[in-house]
């Protein structure tokens, strides 16, 4: 119980932060959570640490806000849109010709909206939407970051977020 009512609580604490910032810094926000909340190691649902993450679900409201915008002067090109309704179309078709249908299905919803939709909203944003200076200086202070810690676990010979996360995942069965 406990559990759930923390998970509601930072659900809560995401679409609030989500949809007071400005938009062209939810794709920086997104970017620092995919590498700071490894969820896939922890003892979250499989669909919330594999599927939808927290940097999906910024993106994803970064997406609709852009997109829903009411000012916006750009429009999706029609190829644009097209490519991506056949792709996701043949995706789909290949889910149900699959072996696991849930996990295809799953799979298809983080590609829409981390390709297809991403790709529509890049397409009609302006720098209001999308600052790719801004983006670009942060994909840098990742590397930088990642590196830190690399060198970090060379020199301490330990990884510095198992200091973190090891209480998290000591417990799983890896076999």
């Amino acid at each position: 119980m406990i559990e759930v009512a923390a998970g509601l609580a930072a659900a809560l604490l995401l679409a609030v932060v989500a949809f007071t910032l400005p938009r062209r810094a939810l794709p920086v926000l997104a970017l620092w959570s995919l590498v700071l909340l490894p969820l896939g190691y922890t003892t979250l649902p499989s669909l919330v640490g594999r599927y939808f993450t927290p940097a999906l679900i910024l993106i994803l409201i970064w997406e609709l806000r852009v997109l829903t915008k009411a000012e916006r002067t750009r429009r999706v090109p029609a190829l644009v849109e097209a490519g991506g309704l056949v792709l996701l179309a043949a995706l789909f078709i290949s889910a149900l010709m699959g072996q696991s249908l849930q996990s295809s299905l799953l799979w298809i919803a983080v590609f829409a909206v981390a390709g297809t939709f991403a790709v529509r909203a890049a397409v009609v944003s302006d720098e209001s939407d999308l600052d790719l200076a801004l983006l670009q200086k942060h994909l840098l202070l990742v590397g930088v970051f990642i590196g830190l810690g690399s060198i970090g676990e060379l020199v301490l010979g330990l990884n510095p977020w198992d200091l973190i996360y090891t209480e998290v995942y000591r417990d799983r069965t890896w076999s």
